[in-house]
């Protein structure tokens, strides 16, 4: 089938995926590994668990902005009746947010018993980056970088948007469409700057606007020092369109911080600041995108960047299911609606053994 031809049907699909399933309910797989006999009983019960989780707003209706509550009803909807979620509550569904909910916490507002679950939230389609050369030219290095948009392993026609950040210096490029699903960019970057980069994409569907993909690419730029993760140097933690940035260690000093949606970036306002915590305002934009924050420090004189997306997707928090006491575990899938952007929602749901 032509690439455009697979475009078109996914795109299509998609959208008649929403719609059947917010008029007839979600996705259902029957675990293969199930010890019991098919029950449909139990079915039910976790589909309208699925649905109570993404129709409801829980209770308080603001626990997602408000990092120092709990829930006493468990809810991810951004209102009633809709399968939009508030960014916020299923930001602290992120085991890396500082203020997440634990699984005890989930278990205990939802008021079930003898059922474990695991929740997943992820972009509709994947964004991958893979360098394929660096060379050195005296002043400055340039960088190529090949960039695929897929799905299930097909490719997808999208329009990216990339950035790299080194320091605190940005360089960004102009739109590229990627008609078969793959592109090249390059970046001339100056060897002035050294230390830890970090190159961001941002991907939107060529046939449909709701649906947007990120990923972020770190490498070392100039530098012989080992590439450090994120999460290392600071714990970063988006809650209520404020960046929480939380300093791991003493030696470490935050430069600057960003943001970047598809159609926009922007220097964060510092609103707080003392020896190991800061706070950052996020714009709240009207760009159909994820966010991707990204904060640019040193630890003692190595520069890095470290990011985090708003929402802080994907995610990924619950029972793994390798404990063989559980059976009837049954997946339900629904495609949902988090400030305007189309992700993937999973619930895995298990009862004990009977």
């Amino acid at each position: 089938m032509p690439t455009a031809s697979i475009d078109t049907f996914f795109a299509c699909s998609l959208m008649t995926i929403l719609v059947l399933s917010a008029m007839a309910g979600l996705s259902i797989t029957l675990f293969p590994h199930s010890t019991t006999s098919y029950n449909e009983e139990t079915e039910e019960r976790f589909l309208q668990l699925t649905k109570y989780i993404l129709l409801n707003t829980g209770s308080p209706e603001n626990w997602g902005e408000n990092s120092s509550i709990v829930p006493s009803y468990f809810g991810l909807a951004e209102t009633n009746g809709i399968y939009a979620l508030n960014i916020d509550k299923v930001s602290r569904l992120n085991i890396e947010n500082v203020y997440a909910l634990s699984y005890s916490n989930i278990l205990d507002s939802l008021k079930i018993k003898n059922v474990a679950i695991r929740m997943s939230i992820k972009p509709v389609f994947d964004v991958q980056i893979n360098m394929t050369s660096n060379l050195d030219e005296g002043n400055e290095t340039v960088y190529v970088f090949e960039i695929r948009t897929v799905k299930s392993g097909l490719p997808l026609s999208t329009l990216v948007k990339s950035h790299l950040l080194v320091e605190e210096q940005v360089y960004s490029k102009p739109y590229l469409t990627l008609q078969n699903g793959y592109g090249v960019i390059n970046f001339s970057v100056s060897n002035s700057l050294s230390g830890k980069a970090t190159l961001i994409v941002l991907a939107k569907h060529a046939f449909d606007p709701y649906i947007v993909s990120f990923a972020t690419y770190p490498f070392q730029h100039n530098s012989q020092e080992s590439l450090v993760e994120d999460g290392v140097f600071l714990q970063l933690s988006p809650l209520n369109y404020t960046l929480h940035v939380s300093l791991l260690h003493a030696a470490v000093n935050v430069s600057k911080a960003y943001a970047f949606s598809f159609n926009y970036t922007f220097e964060l306002r510092k609103t707080y600041e003392n020896e190991s915590f800061l706070k950052y305002t996020i714009p709240r934009l009207q760009d159909i995108s994820p966010l991707v924050l990204a904060v640019t420090g040193r630890n003692s004189t190595n520069a890095f960047v470290e990011c985090v997306p708003y929402p802080q997707i994907p995610l990924e928090t619950g029972a793994t299911f390798s404990d063989s006491t559980r059976s009837n575990v049954i997946t339900h899938q629904q495609i949902i609606m988090i400030n305007r952007v189309l992700y993937e929602f999973t619930l895995k749901s298990g009862g004990p053994t009977t």
